[in-house]
């Protein structure tokens, strides 16, 4: 992003005073810009480069500059905010598995505390107790 910007700003800052460029079309159809006069181009069309304002090509390299501050400031804070919604979800799933775990060491307890009265019941049933019996004063 910043090279495009950069070639513009050396390509205006670097043209010469009264510099000529060609535009020449191809036979292929094909528009191509160069220094020198078109030999093979169906139309040509010369184009005069008007001399840059040494103050305005300081200027335009300052708004250059801040542009591209701005942009790396905005980047940066993209990436900031990216970071953060990446840990805000790592987070959440985190909170996922850790309801999920303990949903499961809720049912295993619940499991095994069905097993151990399970087995009371029939240990008491083998020895033919059949719980407390209401007392019967006749």
């Amino acid at each position: 992003m910043k090279k495009p910007a950069f070639i513009i700003l050396i390509t205006i800052v670097s043209c010469p005073a009264f510099a000529e460029v060609f535009k020449c079309k191809l036979p292929s159809g094909e528009t191509v810009y160069q220094s020198t006069a078109c030999p093979s181009a169906v139309e040509q069309k010369v184009i005069e480069v008007k001399p840059t304002d040494p103050v305005k090509a300081a200027e335009a390299a300052e708004k250059l500059k801040n542009w591209e501050a701005d942009f790396a400031n905005r980047e940066r804070d993209a990436e900031i905010i990216a970071e953060q919604e990446k840990q805000a979800q790592m987070e959440k799933e985190a909170a996922a598995r850790a309801a999920l775990q303990a949903e499961e060491a809720r049912r295993q307890a619940q499991i095994q505390e069905q097993n151990e009265n399970d087995m009371r019941l029939r240990y008491q049933r083998s020895f033919g107790y059949q719980g407390v019996q209401p007392y019967n004063a006749e």
